[in-house]
């Protein structure tokens, strides 16, 4: 009479082994945070020569109030012709922050690569920050 268990054993195995793998897949291909928005969604801009971003704050999702933000670095400082001051930015944004449940407990990633892509970020080490959100 044969065994069965080794059987058992190796289809439970299988079966582990795909479940894990497609959850795998499901999780990678889900950004953690939503893409940056567009400029309707745009509530206020900050250019802090002295930091050396240039921030924008969002209000996503129906939102009234800022929820999602995005930091870009400053890489050159020029004043036009009527001795304004114009910023040249890296092109995406270095840091993001989203406030996902609008309690004003923002999670902050980065996205070291440069490519603009959320596919790409990564959490900040000790990115716990509140922020009192700011009304449009």
């Amino acid at each position: 009479m044969h065994s069965t268990r080794p059987l058992l054993i190796g289809l439970l195995c299988f079966l582990l082994l795909v479940v894990t793998k497609m959850s795998w897949a499901q999780s990678q291909s889900i950004p953690p945070i939503p893409e940056e928005p567009s400029d309707t969604q745009l509530v206020d801009e900050d250019v802090n020569i002295a930091t050396g971003f240039y921030v924008r704050d969002y209000a996503v999702g129906g939102s009234r109030t800022v929820n999602y933000r995005t930091a870009r670095q400053i890489v050159n400082v020029l004043h036009n012709e009527f001795e304004n001051t114009v910023v040249e930015t890296l092109a995406a944004p270095l840091f993001y922050w989203f406030d996902r449940d609008g309690t004003g407990q923002f999670s902050m990633w980065i996205e070291a690569q440069g490519t603009g892509c959320v596919c790409d970020v990564r959490p900040y080490a000790d990115s716990s920050l509140t922020v009192a959100p700011r009304l449009p």
